[in-house]
């Protein structure tokens, strides 16, 4: 992401060699408000880093994005740009590639939260897990993909990421300290 002093209102995502050759703008929008937090807030390359996927809000001078939503696009180095998913209610939090990169873990909701996966070829999305309180926590994968761990404060553990439908225990519990333990070691 990049704002610059003669561009404040517009958000854009850049990317460029470490030498700053190279650059190429990926997305670029105008800000509805200069403090505006859902623009890149949560933002992640993915395993073969070949694509970017990000959260933003509506841009105000496309009348095809819904206003008020959070908005989970896939953007391409080359600069197609896809949209996998919408959220009326605007949060969309916390992304993870799947270790295979053919999916996207997102939180999503507010005033309660819950786990979705995204299949980033087909848009389907899925729920996994959903916890009745908000919080924000980084999303992690098992090594082999089959699994994520969800730190919720009412049921941590690892919840299985081809689940269907919402699931009220996880397949392995963990204690309350989950945010703590290394995903490698308990990964079955």
């Amino acid at each position: 992401m990049e704002d610059t002093p003669s561009d404040a209102l517009i958000h854009k995502i850049v990317v460029m060699h470490p030498d700053g050759t190279d650059r190429r703008v990926l997305h670029r929008q105008r800000s509805i408000d200069p403090d505006e937090p859902t623009f890149g807030g949560a933002l992640q390359w993915a395993p073969d880093s070949t694509r970017l996927a990000y959260v933003r809000g509506a841009d105000p001078d496309d009348p095809t994005d819904p206003p008020h939503a959070g908005l989970l696009e896939v953007v391409g180095l080359d600069g197609g740009e896809r949209r996998v998913m919408t959220e009326t209610s605007g949060w969309l939090n916390d992304l993870s590639w799947s270790p295979d990169g053919r999916s996207l873990a997102v939180m999503v909701g507010d005033p309660s939260t819950s786990i979705r996966v995204v299949d980033v070829a087909t848009d389907d999305s899925r729920p996994i897990a959903r916890c009745s309180v908000h919080y924000d926590a980084p999303l992690r994968w098992s090594p082999d993909g089959r699994y994520l761990i969800d730190d919720c404060p009412d049921a941590p553990g690892l919840y299985r990421a081809d689940a269907t439908d919402y699931l009220s225990a996880p397949a392995v519990a963990l204690p309350s300290s989950a945010a703590e333990i290394d995903i490698q070691r308990v990964a079955p």
